[in-house]
This record gives C-alpha cells, sequence and structure tokens, in this order.
C-alpha cells in the first residue's frame, strides 16, 4: 500500500516524459550463436606494456538511466588531457550537503495528476477519474502520504538511498521482463563535427569522441572534475559514478547495474565483433589516473580494428553475433548469459570484460 502513491506520482513523470518523446530509429539483429574458438587477437605496444585487443563476445547494456549527453559533453571540456581539472573543487564535496528532494503535497501529486491524463481522457473518463481521485484522497490517501514521508525520513537517516524516488524508479527500469531495446533504453544522435575534416571520417570521428571521453573518465576517477552547477547552484553528481565501467547485468528477478570503479579500457564493436584495449594508466605515485592513449594512437588502433574486422565474412560474423542476445527478455537473456559464462572459461573471462 505504501507504494501506491508513489505510483501516482512517478506514472505523471512517465506520462509527461512519453507525451515528449519520440523514438525515430531502431535496429537489431535477429539471429546469433558462439564459438569460442573463433577469437582475433591483435598485439598493440604502448610504451611498456603490451596490450590486446581481443575480440570478446560481451555486450553490456548501460540503465537509463540516466546518461544525458550534454552533460557529458560539457563535462569533457572542462577535463584535462590528464584527467585534472581547472577548478580545486571535488566532484563529489557536495553531496552530503546536497538538499533532498522534497515530496509535494497529496493535493498537489492529485491535483497534477488530474492535470496530467485529462488530455488522454473522454469527459465521462475524466468524471470518474477525477470521483476516484477524490475518494483516494479522502480515504488511503493520507495515510500513503505518511507513510511515504517516514520512508524517506528513514532513508536520509541511514543513508540508504538519496532520493524518495530512486528505489523506485530504478525498478521502473530492471525489474520489467522485457526487452530493453525501445522499451527501456534510449538514444541520442551526435551532431557532425565542427572540424570537416574529423566530420568526414568515422575513424578520426571515433578517435575524437573516445580520447574525449577518456579525459573526463580520468577526471572521474581523480574527483577534480568540478561540480555542476545552475545559476551557482550546485547539482547532485552522484549518477557520474556510473558513467563509465557500468553493466547491466541480467537475472531471473531484476537485473543489477554493477560498477568497475578500476576499469582502464575501452570496447570497440565492428561487424558484431568486440575488441578492447587498454585505454589509462593505473594510479601513480600521487593516486591519479591518466590517459594512456593519444586521439592518434586511438585513430591507429580503430583502423586496425576495422582492417581485423573487414577480414571475417557478413554472413559468418552476423551468426555469431552475440549481443542480439542483450535484445531478449530479460529472463531469457539471464538464462542465455548464464550458459555462456557456464560453458568455457574464455567464454566468462570475456563477458567479465
Amino acid at each position: 500500500r505504501r507504494y501506491t502513491l508513489l505510483n501516482v506520482q512517478v506514472c505523471i513523470l512517465i506520462i509527461d516524459w512519453c507525451m515528449r518523446s519520440l523514438v525515430t530509429k531502431i535496429t537489431s539483429a535477429a539471429s546469433c550463436c558462439l564459438d569460442p574458438t573463433k577469437s582475433v587477437v591483435i598485439q598493440e605496444q604502448q610504451e611498456q606494456q603490451t596490450d590486446d585487443l581481443t575480440s570478446c563476445f560481451a555486450n553490456t547494456s548501460r540503465m537509463n538511466s540516466t546518461t544525458n549527453a550534454n552533460a557529458t559533453a560539457n563535462a569533457s571540456t572542462n577535463a584535462s588531457t590528464n584527467g585534472g581539472g581547472s577548478s580545486q573543487k571535488s566532484t563529489y564535496e557536495h553531496q552530503s550537503s546536497l538538499p533532498r528532494l522534497p515530496i509535494p503535497s497529496l493535493e498537489f501529486t492529485l491535483n497534477k495528476f488530474i492535470s496530467t491524463v485529462e488530455p488522454l481522457l473522454t469527459p465521462t473518463q475524466l468524471q470518474q477519474t477525477q470521483q476516484i481521485v477524490q475518494d483516494f484522497g479522502k480515504s488511503i490517501g493520507p495515510e500513503l502520504q505518511q507513510m511515504l514521508e517516514e520512508y524517506d525520513q528513514e532513508g536520509a537517516s541511514q543513508k540508504s538511498f538519496g532520493s524518495y524516488i530512486e528505489e523506485f524508479w530504478n525498478d521502473a527500469y530492471l525489474a520489467p521482463n522485457s526487452s530493453v531495446v525501445l522499451n527501456l533504453n534510449p538514444f541520442f544522435l551526435l551532431e557532425d563535427d565542427p572540424d570537416a575534416k574529423i566530420a568526414k571520417s568515422q575513424i578520426r570521428r571515433g578517435a575524437s569522441l573516445a580520447f574525449h571521453s577518456l579525459r573526463l573518465a580520468a577526471s572521474l576517477k581523480n574527483e577534480t572534475l568540478k561540480p555542476d552547477e545552475i545559476k551557482s547552484v550546485t547539482l547532485c553528481m552522484d549518477q557520474f559514478q556510473s558513467l563509465f565501467g557500468t553493466a547491466r547485468i541480467p537475472s531471473e528477478d531484476r537485473d543489477e547495474v554493477e560498477v568497475d570503479l578500476e576499469s582502464d579500457h575501452v570496447v570497440v564493436l565492428y561487424r558484431n565483433q568486440f575488441y578492447y584495449f587498454r585505454a589509462l594508466w593505473p594510479r601513480n605515485g600521487q593516486g591519479l589516473v591518466t590517459v594512456a592513449v593519444s586521439e592518434t594512437d586511438i585513430a591507429e588502433i580503430l583502423q586496425s580494428i576495422v582492417n581485423d574486422g573487414k577480414k571475417k565474412d557478413w554472413a559468418e560474423s552476423i551468426e555469431e553475433a552475440i549481443g542480439v542476445l542483450t535484445t531478449l527478455p530479460r529472463n531469457e537473456w539471464a538464462k542465455a548469459r548464464y550458459q555462456l559464462v557456464h560453458s568455457s572459461e574464455g567464454n566468462k573471462s570475456a563477458l567479465e570484460v
């Protein structure tokens, strides 16, 4: 019962979001299989360390959630080449002092719900909905409102979650037993690079995006990225901790989001084949993470991947398109991943990447 009122509030947010959003294009493959004996290794020398560009069979989905392309781009411009920042402020220094998301009053929530669904209802349906909402507000509504406020206070005192909506919002993305494609995972398109030479080359554009993303990743690991602000008001930076090195792991009951804080590589998907290369150095004597490759280095690596990927026939590549399994309903993908992990040590190791 204590979830009822919150579900009403979540529905308002979801309805409002759905009315403003438009999905334009999503494509996926239809068949796949896995042959762990067919992996290609490319050797790449980086200073004192040799890194493998290994064909992987892993594909990790990113939750919601959560990542804003504009925030990533703006944050990237603030990060220095070696992951330093122009400000002495720590990325997460304000987290403990940020105000909690306020819980709207019961009256506000019910009125907002009516105004949100009104365009979707006929006059008769609207009248019936208004009566139901009115009855709810006079019966169990106040009790549920109090339970919700107590739930939020408990979370604040125990620091178990940052917002009263957090756990329910995560469940809305991680619990449904449906394909993440279209249903749960949004996508975005990037504008053309302002540099015409880079814009015309997929390799150079990919290298540029990867390099600046690595600068941002290093800044987050070093916690030197300046906290986001709007009109001198500091914003929450908590989700930036899940921006890199994050995987959505399926299970039969609920997906789990796992974050590898020591992640230091880049995964590249080309012609249904997965490659990865080391991109960040381990922490140095000052405890800082630095970028291990230049933009030119990345371009050369990407070109090597393209050259290697083209050696495999398209038909054979499609047959081994292991990434398509992530488009299955959650329960089916969880079972398939379990079988892959337990079928060989090679599969287990690759999926851990």
